[in-house]
C-alpha cells in the first residue's frame, strides 16, 4: 500500500483514502464538473463513482441539478455523520449491556436445573474463613451486578478484605456495583478511608443512618447475609450463603428499598455537573428535544445522547422519573 492509500481521519466513517481525496478536491474546487473531478483525481468514471458513493451515503456530498457533485459544508456534514455513528455505538453499547445483564438470567436457569424442586431452597450456614471462600466462589461463578450493604465495624471485620477483593474483581470485569455504608463511617478516619478506597474504583455509593444487615448480593441468584457485629472478629459469627432465586429476589427488594432512602456519597453528588443540571431544568419546562437543541446550540442527536446519559447517571428509565430522582437528590 502506498503512502497515498494510507487511512485518513475519515476512515472510521467508512471513507477510504481515495474517497477522502475526492472529497478534498470538491471542497477545494467547488466548480469542477464530473469530468474535471475525475481528471484531477486520476480516476476513471467508474472509479470516481465508487469513490463518491460513501460520501453520498454520509451526506458529505450531494448531486446538483446538473448531475454533478457538490460538497456539503464540512462542519455541519461531518458533525451529523459523527453524531449518527455515536448514536449507533450508543445503541450497540446498550444492546451489549442487555446481553451482559442476561447472564444472571441464564445463571438462574442453571441454578434451577441443579435443584429437584423450588421447595428446597439452598441456604448454607458458614463460619470463620468459610465466608471468604464463599465470596471467592460466588464472585467468579455468578454473573450480573454486585450489591453491597456493609456497616464497616469499628476496628475492622472479616468482611473488609472480602469486600475489598470482590469489588476489585467486579471493577476489572466492568460490572455494575452499588454500595451502602453508614453515614457515621465517615467520622472515623479508618472507616472513611475504606469507603473512599472502594468509591475511587467507580462503584456507586450511598450512605444510610444505619446499615441494618450486612448483604453481598451477586446478580439475581446468590447472596451472603451476615448480622452487624458487636464483636467483628468473632470466629463464631454465622453467615448465610443463599443460592435461591426467590430468596435473593427478596433480598434485592430490601437492598433497593434501603438504596432509595440513602443519600449519594459526596463524590457522586459532585459528579452531577452544571451541564446535566441545565438539561434537567430545560426538560422540566416541558421543552421538546428540538427546542432544547436550539437553546443549547447543539444538534438534536447530541441532546438525545445527553438525555440518555442523564437517565443512566440517575439510574432511572423515564424523563419523569429523572425529574423525581433529581429533586429527591437536591439537583433541582
Amino acid at each position: 500500500m502506498s503512502a497515498s492509500d494510507a487511512a485518513g481521519p475519515l476512515a472510521t466513517l467508512g471513507v477510504d483514502a481515495r474517497s477522502e481525496r475526492v472529497y478534498r478536491l470538491l471542497l477545494r474546487h467547488p466548480g469542477l464538473d464530473e469530468t474535471g473531478l475525475a481528471t484531477r483525481a486520476g480516476l476513471s468514471p467508474v472509479e470516481l463513482a465508487a469513490a463518491v458513493h460513501p460520501l453520498l451515503v454520509l451526506g458529505l456530498v450531494r448531486r446538483d441539478l446538473a448531475g454533478g457533485y457538490v460538497a456539503a459544508a464540512p462542519d455541519v456534514a461531518l458533525d451529523l455523520a459523527v453524531e449518527a455513528e455515536l448514536a449507533g455505538l450508543e445503541e450497540r453499547r446498550r444492546q451489549l449491556e442487555r446481553a451482559r445483564a442476561a447472564a444472571s438470567d441464564f445463571a438462574a436457569e442453571h441454578l434451577a436445573g441443579q435443584n429437584e424442586s423450588w421447595g428446597r431452597a439452598s441456604v448454607d450456614l458458614v463460619t470463620g474463613a468459610a465466608v471468604t471462600t464463599a465470596f471467592e466462589d460466588l464472585s467468579r461463578s455468578v454473573g450480573g451486578d454486585l450489591l453491597i450493604a456493609h456497616d464497616i465495624a469499628t476496628g475492622g471485620s472479616p468482611w473488609d478484605p472480602d469486600v475489598d477483593r470482590v469489588t476489585n474483581h467486579y471493577v476489572r470485569l466492568s460490572r455494575p456495583i452499588r454500595c451502602l455504608y453508614p453515614v457515621d463511617a465517615l467520622a472515623d478516619p479508618a472507616r472513611a478511608r475504606f469507603v473512599a478506597a472502594i468509591h475511587s474504583r467507580g462503584p456507586q455509593v450511598r450512605l444510610l443512618d444505619a446499615v441494618p444487615v450486612r448483604l453481598a448480593i451477586f446478580g439475581e441468584v446468590a447472596a451472603i447475609v451476615s448480622p452487624p457485629q458487636e464483636e467483628p472478629r468473632d470466629p463464631a459469627t454465622v453467615h448465610l450463603v443463599v443460592r435461591s432465586v426467590e430468596l435473593v429476589r427478596l433480598l434485592r427488594t430490601l437492598f433497593d428499598t434501603l438504596w432509595r432512602s440513602g443519600i449519594p456519597h459526596q463524590r457522586d453528588a459532585m459528579a452531577f455537573d452544571e451541564d446535566r443540571r441545565r438539561l434537567l431544568e430545560l426538560l422540566a419546562t416541558g421543552l421538546k428535544d428540538e427546542a432544547i437543541a436550539r437553546h443549547l446550540s447543539v444538534s438534536l442527536r447530541t441532546v438525545r445522547r445527553r438525555v440518555a446519559d442523564l437517565l443512566d447517571h440517575l439510574g432511572v428509565q423515564t424523563r419523569f422519573q429523572a425529574g423525581v430522582e433529581a429533586t429527591r437528590r437536591g439537583h433541582l
